[in-house]
C-alpha cells in the first residue's frame, strides 16, 4: 500500500492512500466477492448506474486491504457498523481504529488516524461552478462576505477550501452533514490550521489543506493535541 504519512504541530499522525477507482485490475470482480461482504454486495446491486456499482465495490475492497494491512488482519474479516450518522466504523474483533473516506467520481481518498478522531473530504476542482449561489448553504455570512470580496478566478476555489474543511470536520466529529455547515464559521489558530466557532460537536478539532494531485481540492480534519 503507497501510504502518505501526514502530521501536523499539536495533532497525531494520519496516514492517507489515494485510488483511481476506475483503473483496470484482472480478476476484479471475483476478487471483490471473495473478500466483502454479503450486505456490500447487496448495496452495490441497489445503485442505478453500473459504474457507480463498479466503484462502490473497487472502493470498499480496496478500504478492506488498507485498514486489513494496518490492522494486521485478513480484509475479508473486517466487520464494518455505521454510527447514528452514518459514519463508518471497524467492529469487533478486529482493534478499533478511526478513519475517514471521501469520494469524487472515481477517486477515493482514504484517511486513518493514529490516535483520536479524523475526518477527510475530497472534491473536484470544478465541482463549484456557482460557488456565490452555494455559499448561502455552506458558509457562515462572514464567510460569504469574504467569497464576495474575492477576484471572480478566486471564488470557487475559496468556497471549497472551505467546503472541504467543514465536511472534514463534521465527519469526524461523526455527525456529518446532519449539522448546518453555515451555522458555524472557520478561524485559522497559531499553527495557521482551520477551527470552527459556533459547533459544539466539532470542538477540539482543526483542519488542514490536503494535497490531492491535479483537479482535486482536499482537506483533512484531526484531533488538537494542544
Amino acid at each position: 500500500m503507497n501510504w502518505r504519512e501526514l502530521s501536523r504541530p499539536g495533532s497525531p499522525g494520519v496516514l492517507l492512500a489515494q485510488f483511481d477507482l476506475d483503473s483496470p485490475e484482472q480478476g476484479r470482480d471475483a476478487f471483490c466477492e471473495a473478500i466483502l461482504s454479503p450486505d456490500e454486495i447487496r448495496r452495490a446491486g441497489r445503485l442505478a448506474r453500473a459504474v457507480d456499482a463498479r466503484r462502490f465495490l473497487a472502493g470498499r475492497e480496496r478500504t478492506r486491504r488498507a485498514l486489513g494491512e494496518f490492522l494486521g488482519v485478513a480484509p475479508e474479516r473486517i466487520v464494518f457498523g455505521y454510527g447514528p450518522h452514518g459514519k463508518p466504523e471497524v467492529l469487533p474483533p478486529s482493534a478499533p481504529v478511526s478513519f475517514s473516506l471521501a469520494h469524487a467520481g472515481a477517486h477515493l481518498l482514504l484517511a486513518i488516524a493514529r490516535a483520536g478522531r479524523v475526518g477527510v473530504d475530497l472534491e473536484a476542482r470544478d465541482a463549484a461552478p456557482d460557488a456565490e449561489a452555494l455559499a448561502e448553504r455552506a458558509l457562515a455570512p462572514s464567510e460569504q462576505d469574504e467569497l464576495s470580496a474575492r477576484p471572480a478566478f478566486e471564488k470557487a476555489l475559496y468556497f471549497l477550501a472551505r467546503w472541504t474543511a467543514k465536511e472534514a470536520l463534521l465527519k469526524a466529529a461523526g455527525v456529518g452533514l446532519s449539522r448546518d455547515p453555515a451555522r458555524f464559521a472557520l478561524e485559522r489558530d497559531a499553527a495557521g490550521a482551520l477551527v470552527g466557532r459556533g459547533e459544539p460537536a466539532i470542538a477540539g478539532l482543526r483542519a488542514w489543506p490536503v494535497d490531492a494531485g491535479p483537479g482535486f481540492v482536499a482537506a483533512l480534519a484531526t484531533e488538537s493535541e494542544e
